[in-house]
């Protein structure tokens, strides 16, 4: 399950090249909250992010992630 969280995060960190101040804090708000309910730090992220990136077919997540 915390495999499925943390796909979930991926990107959720960038609010995009056009956000204004209140919708960055907004998306930085809720994106650190879930950081601290699910206990994930930004550094086990991007290690998870990588691996999936750069792994074979055998190593990515199941399908059943809902």
């Amino acid at each position: 399950m915390d495999d499925c969280r943390r796909a979930l995060l991926f990107g959720m960190d960038n609010p995009g090249p056009n956000a204004d101040f209140n919708q960055k804090t907004f998306i930085d708000l809720a994106y650190n909250k879930l950081l601290t309910k699910y206990g994930f730090s930004v550094e086990n992220l991007n290690e998870f992010n990588l691996k999936q990136v750069n792994s074979s077919s055998s190593d990515k997540l199941p399908n059943d992630c809902k």
